[in-house]
């Protein structure tokens, strides 16, 4: 073993003791990990997994020239912290976020809190509750944040103070419609911090203000290497010019080897009418997909993307022995445009207007072995994630989607190595030994109500 990764596996025994044997080049940590625990440091509670922030942490605390952050949502104290220090070592300091997360929630005034839609309403307020650390707090006008508590314990302004350098996706080109939808660290050109996960308490401890909640379900993953190092930071440095999302100059999917194995890396999104969909991230998933001989295995937040599920349907038609299994995070998962119902072999209308889903492809023979994961109150299943055949793992920011396809800023990994497929496989076994499999009762008499009803408007399928 080379010198350089001797010292990276040794920092890997340090950051957190594992009962598996990995590459030196690679690893992956789970944050719900029922074989370990520790201590939320925000909440003081015991929690099942692995502490996200606490290996970036030490991570960031050992670097010595660079570290650079493109993360969707930003709000973990202690990185915020890190990075602050790290900064005032002389090490360059670079954050790139979504423009909706680049604001402290404490400084927006009561009166627009209240035009807020329902899902910012929630996070505004749970930001809220932990910089006050009220627990009797029943509404906004219960707490009550001094300065002295947002430059102690709110991120952003944390990283504003420390003069921490962050620009965001309304800098410069872009689609506001669209999401900067990364989550990636590097660090001093070698090593990758690649995450399904938020920078948040929800994305990686769990909510401050549900005691149940115990995190959305996520995989972070490091990579030695400073060949990907580059490669992540070529696409760091053109957003940090300004440039983001259909904007940015095509690169389809890029080859490298990782301890001898083989790596693809892609960026979106992708102009398909300049380059077309065959070129695109989603096509690379499909192609990959296709691939699979005795097992795939999904874990999605969100699955949208017709030709992906064709691609899978496709794979399972060639090969009826092929093993399919699906978890789909239960507030997508039966959705009118969700692969899962593709998978079950139903089509559901959109009860509004009676139309089915544009180019809705149900499979032939439908498989029902998919389903939706038992969490806990608060919590979603946020990876994003695909194993095939036991030994290539497909990660990354990028949803199942049009919009992880066509709109966001997004990156995946896919990655040949046994020893990491593995671990991503005890991690959906964890959540797919409760789920509930297979389509409810209560979902096919919902479908069959919507037909009636449609019949009765006298609606056409077309």
């Amino acid at each position: 073993m080379e010198p350089a990764n001797k010292k990276f596996l040794i920092l890997f025994l340090l950051i957190i003791s594992s009962h598996q044997i990995f590459a030196s080049n690679s690893k992956v940590f789970f944050n719900n990990d029922d074989t370990q625990s520790y201590v939320d440091p925000y909440r003081g509670i015991v929690k099942p997994g692995v502490n996200f922030e606490q290996i970036m942490v030490n991570l960031i605390n050992k670097s010595k020239s660079s570290v650079y952050v493109a993360v969707q949502e930003f709000n973990l104290t202690l990185l915020a912290k890190a990075l602050v220090s790290a900064k005032n070592r002389g090490v360059d300091v670079r954050v790139i976020l979504e423009d909706t997360y680049n604001r402290s929630f404490a400084r927006i005034p009561k009166s627009k809190f209240k035009q807020l839609d329902s899902h910012m309403k929630s996070k505004v307020f749970e930001q809220l509750r932990f910089l006050d650390d009220n627990p009797d707090a029943k509404s906004i006008d219960d707490i009550k944040i001094s300065n002295a508590e947002i430059l102690d314990r709110d991120a952003l302004p944390i990283l504003k103070k420390g003069e921490v350098p962050i620009k965001d996706d309304s800098n410069g080109k872009q689609n506001t419609s669209s999401l900067m939808h990364h989550k990636f660290v590097i660090i001093d050109n070698k090593i990758t911090v690649i995450s399904s996960a938020n920078f948040t308490r929800s994305g990686t401890h769990g909510d401050f203000d549900k005691s149940r909640s115990i995190g959305n379900a996520n995989a972070l993953m490091l990579l030695n290497s400073a060949s990907i190092a580059k490669h992540f930071f070529e696409e760091f440095k053109i957003m940090w010019g300004g440039t983001f999302k259909i904007y940015k100059p095509y690169r389809g999917a890029k080859r490298f080897k990782l301890d001898n194995e083989p790596v693809a890396i892609q960026f979106s999104p992708t102009r398909v009418s300049e380059h077309g969909w065959e070129k695109s991230t989603n096509a690379t998933i499909s192609k990959f997909v296709k691939t699979a001989k005795r097992e795939f295995i999904s874990n999605l937040f969100n699955f949208t993307s017709q030709p992906i599920s064709d691609a899978m349907e496709e794979a399972k038609y060639k090969n009826p022995d092929l093993n399919i299994e699906m978890l789909i995070d239960p507030t997508f998962a039966t959705r009118v445009y969700s692969g899962l119902l593709d998978m079950w072999g139903l089509e559901m209308r959109n009860s509004r207007n009676c139309r089915y889903q544009d180019d809705n492809k149900p499979w032939r023979i439908p498989v029902r072995s998919g389903g939706k994961p038992i969490l806990n109150h608060g919590d979603k299943l946020h990876h994003k994630f695909g194993v095939i055949d036991r030994e290539t793992v497909i990660f990354g920011s990028h949803n199942w989607s049009d919009a992880g396809n066509l709109t966001n800023d997004e990156s995946l990994i896919v990655i040949k190595n046994k020893e990491i497929a593995r671990e991503f496989l005890r991690e959906h076994r964890r959540l797919y030994r409760t789920a509930n499999i297979g389509p409810a009762k209560s979902l096919i008499q919902k479908i069959k109500d919507i037909d009636r009803k449609c019949k009765e408007r006298k609606y056409s399928r077309n």
